[in-house]
């Protein structure tokens, strides 16, 4: 309960405050929730003064948010790639026992070297984001290029020796049958693709009463993932095996419909 100070002040149980530009920017929108529970973290370590001499390694991260060492590292390397946290001296991690890292949050001054930086404010996606999985790490997908949509861009190549895709279901086993080999295009024609067939699988879910949970059943993916693709805003991809059934789902519900 608050109370009121010898100057008649009222003052308040200690608090954390964060502002609403900051909650409003594009860099707190892309922060995990991870990311954001470890911030709030080192938050508290702030009192007024000490900004630039917040310690906070990551055992004593994970045992103040209930998360992972492993997850507390890549929620740290996350806030500062957003830049809501600079690092003003690294801990000695090949020392067991050694001083934390001194974080500094960057919308508060840094005490006798700067004032705020607002680190978070400059902090644009990474390009291409449509996708931002290696895709040269994937496998080429396998799948009947007559039912794939007819998108610009995308390069068929007639192979014998590509091994199909294993099906997820006796629906896709349907589809994906075919011995041709879909190389997917980068870039700017990669986005192109991906919101190409972003609109025509939400007209197939309308027009088929089919819900996400088992379009992605039938894919081989989870719902979230699916409802990421399928988000424009969030701008996101497949990997190449999913992303083609899913085309050719799409296109075979097409052809079909044609045909009746």
């Amino acid at each position: 309960m608050s109370r009121p100070t010898k100057k008649g002040r009222v003052s308040e149980p200690r608090h954390i405050r964060i502002y609403h530009r900051i909650t409003g920017s594009r860099a707190w929108q892309a922060a995990s929730g991870n990311a954001i529970k470890l911030l709030i973290a080192v938050m508290r370590l702030n009192n007024g003064e000490n900004n630039g001499s917040l310690f906070m390694s990551v055992r004593t991260g994970a045992a103040e948010t209930g998360l992972s060492t492993k997850t507390v590292t890549k929620a740290f390397a996350e806030l500062e790639d957003l830049g809501f946290l600079a690092s003003t001296e690294r801990g000695h991690f090949a020392r067991k026992g050694g001083p934390a890292t001194r974080w500094r949050l960057t919308w508060v001054a840094w005490p006798g070297h700067c004032g705020p930086t607002n680190d978070w404010e400059k902090w644009t996606p990474k390009k291409p984001s449509c996708n931002k999985l290696r895709r040269e790490n994937f496998p080429a997908a396998v799948v009947d290029s007559t039912t794939l949509p007819e998108i610009a861009g995308v390069t068929v190549v007639n192979s014998t020796t590509t091994k199909p895709a294993k099906p997820q279901s006796a629906v896709v086993a349907s589809v994906v049958d075919s011995a041709t080999e879909i190389i997917l295009p980068s870039g700017d024609a990669l986005q192109q693709q991906c919101e190409l067939l972003r609109n025509e699988t939400r007209r197939w879910l309308i027009a088929t009463a089919t819900r996400q949970k088992d379009l992605a059943g039938l894919i081989g993916i989870s719902e979230s993932r699916l409802s990421r693709f399928l988000d424009a805003t969030a701008n996101r991809t497949l990997p190449p095996s999913q992303f083609d059934r899913l085309a050719s789902i799409i296109r075979d519900h097409a052809k079909k419909s044609a045909a009746a």
